[in-house]
């Protein structure tokens, strides 16, 4: 198995994609679009039984009875672990969790958003009510409100490159097809 850095969490979304999040506790900080990367890289090759294991490291570190499979059956709702799928292909998502993103972590976040990846930044702001703390998270990238636009225009940004790589293969076939025929027609006529 590979062996990672430690990352701030490592979860599962209910259609088995791994779920990276990297969390800041302040300020955001200029390397952290890096840092879900290099984390979201490194899992991408995990099997199934691989998170199994890690999970039930987990399990053990914080001394329960609890089984990795029986608890991935239940959260999957299946009855036999063979059933599950996890991580498969590149389905990561990554999360990322601060009380403040700068500019430079904004921008390429909604760059990296044009090639698919999918990233949310979530602003997270304490509050303590006596004895109680609360958090309030705010989803600011892709902006809730925006979420499905963000993710059609990625999709169209994606098609246009598709047809536009496809496009220029075409014209190059074309400039080749041309140039065979005129370099035959030359030789037939006595041109060369």
């Amino acid at each position: 198995m590979i062996r990672m850095k430690r990352l701030d969490l490592l979860a599962l979304d209910k259609q088995g994609n791994l779920v990276v999040i990297e969390n800041k506790l302040d300020d955001s900080g200029r390397d952290v679009t890096w840092q879900v990367l290099k984390y979201a890289s490194y899992c991408s090759s995990l099997t199934k039984d691989q998170i199994k294991s890690i999970y039930q490291g987990y399990l053990n570190k914080i001394s329960t009875d609890q089984e990795a499979e029986e608890n991935l059956k239940e959260f999957f709702e299946v009855d036999e672990y063979d059933e599950i799928v996890l991580n498969k292909g590149l389905t990561q998502r990554l999360i990322i969790i601060a009380a403040n993103f700068r500019k430079e972590v904004t921008s390429t976040v909604l760059w990296l958003m044009n090639y698919k990846l999918r990233i949310q930044c979530f602003k997270v702001t304490p509050y303590q009510l006596d004895d109680q703390l609360l958090l309030n998270f705010e989803q600011i990238i892709p902006m809730k409100e925006a979420e499905e636009y963000v993710i059609n225009m990625a999709e169209k940004n994606q098609a246009d490159i598709s047809i536009q790589e496809e496009s220029k293969t075409r014209h190059n076939t074309r400039i080749e097809f041309w140039k065979k025929t005129f370099a035959k027609n030359q030789r037939k006529d006595g041109f060369i």
